[in-house]
């Protein structure tokens, strides 16, 4: 488990938990022991009140350890995964209890944290070239290959056998399981599956299509689940994709997302006007 993971999971421990708990279990209790509805509201509003003190007061203390723990190369990524986390809301901490001391400690560690990501920014923009191109990822899509194929002839052997409803559901698994077997064409003749430079972006899988950035209204990467999500104009009519990136070889999706974003700055700056779209 890497230290940001670690973090994020004793935050999810030493925060989420107690507010979840002070929510939900306090106003419970009220109702088994007495059925009052004034009781159960007092008690409820009671518990909102005394969740958000709890949160205000802990947050910016695991903040504060979070980031000595992770280190500053860290920091940028961790403060990302605490917010989809419900973790932290805000960089500014405005919803938090800070004392001089801690809102000292904090700002420093953000400047830095700031300054190293400018840094790495640069680093990332000299090390990228005018276009990204992306194979899939074989191994991957040959292990689910041959899971579906043994869930499939499992499967017909327990039809053989008139185990009905096990080989139903063993074939259904095995229909729907991953990626369409169509990937494997590309993948076997070791086809370029995803190309991103300045001016369009290539996918070839599920579909071969090239969207051009002009015609693009927005895009979302999720790093979880490794997605990207793209609105664009097609015909005059506004049409999303969510691309699967975990089909295309690509190791570090943190970077991905990075030189993305980098790849249109570079757009933006040679055509002297504001993103056509927005990074959501």
């Amino acid at each position: 488990m890497s230290k940001v993971n670690k973090a994020i999971l004793i935050g999810q421990l030493v925060i989420n938990l107690p507010v979840l708990i002070l929510i939900l279990v306090m106003p419970t209790l009220i109702v088994h022991l007495s059925n009052s509805v004034i009781y159960f509201f007092l008690s409820l509003v009671f518990g909102i009140i005394s969740a958000w003190l709890y949160w205000a007061m802990s947050t910016p203390r695991w903040k504060l350890w979070a980031f000595k723990y992770v280190g500053v190369e860290n920091s940028f990524y961790l403060n990302e995964q605490a917010k989809l986390r419900y973790l932290t809301w805000s960089n500014r901490g405005f919803l938090e209890f800070r004392n001089k001391r801690l809102t000292e400690e904090l700002k420093k560690f953000e400047k830095e944290s700031a300054e190293y990501e400018q840094i790495e920014k640069i680093k990332i923009d000299l090390s990228t070239g005018d276009s990204l191109s992306y194979k899939f990822n074989k191994k991957s899509i040959y292990v689910e290959f041959i899971v579906r194929c043994f869930l499939l002839f499992v499967g017909s052997y327990m039809l053989s056998l008139d185990t009905w409803v096990l080989g139903c559901i063993l074939l259904l698994i095995a229909l729907f399981y991953g990626n369409h077997f169509k990937v494997l064409r590309p993948v076997v003749k070791n086809e370029i599956g995803l190309t991103i430079n300045e001016r369009w972006i290539y996918i070839s899988y599920p579909s071969k299509r090239i969207i051009d950035w002009n015609d693009a209204k927005a895009y979302s990467i999720n790093t979880e689940t490794m997605e990207l999500t793209i609105e664009y104009f097609h015909d005059g009519m506004l049409e999303s994709i969510d691309i699967k990136l975990a089909v295309f070889d690509i190791r570090d999706i943190n970077m991905f997302a990075k030189q993305l974003n980098i790849m249109l700055e570079r757009r933006q700056y040679k055509d002297g006007n504001q993103y056509p779209f927005s990074d959501n």
